[in-house]
């Protein structure tokens, strides 16, 4: 019997979810798996994964918003000094789920998919080093899991009862 795994896993399909803004910018964001944690599973038979990721983000504005190229890198702290608008509106999204495979005996068979979920995004008054409007975009990542049966089976003969409250 194992105390977790941490599986290694590979890409399926990773895109990024475009959002043209009120203001007219074209924002990409995209979130990415990093790290796939399995500690156990529930008493009641569930699978118990964890997952790290990351986001990235990137602006595409309108040329009358572009501004003279800053030549360092903006520090949080300066981004959230700076805010002008604190609720940008989407008028438009493409939005996908990225999907991953967990690659190993135990958990041939895992997908995971991920997609952020945009909760606010903010407009600052700086100019990013190539001459772009900075956004701070709040998001979380949703995620499904799908373990098929015979592999949720052998899991749960290998791996520790959790109990998750």
């Amino acid at each position: 019997m194992v105390d977790f795994l941490t599986p290694d896993f590979e890409v399926n399909e990773e895109f990024w979810n475009e959002y043209i803004l009120e203001d007219g910018t074209k924002l990409k964001h995209k979130i990415i798996l990093c790290k796939v944690l399995i500690p156990g599973i529930k008493e009641e038979g569930d699978l118990v994964v964890g997952t790290g990721t990351k986001r990235a983000t990137t602006v595409f504005a309108p040329e009358e918003m572009k501004g003279e190229p800053r030549n360092s890198p903006i520090p949080p702290d300066e981004v959230e000094e700076n805010i002008v608008d604190d609720d940008v509106g989407i008028k438009e999204k493409n939005e996908k789920w990225n999907s991953y495979k967990l690659k190993g005996e135990l958990v041939e068979g895992i997908e995971i998919n991920v997609k952020p979920a945009i909760a606010q995004i903010l407009k600052t008054d700086l100019i990013d080093p190539v001459g772009e409007p900075v956004y701070k975009v709040n998001s979380e990542t949703l995620t499904k899991i799908n373990v098929p049966k015979e592999v949720k089976n052998k899991l749960q003969k290998e791996l520790k009862k959790i109990k998750v409250e």
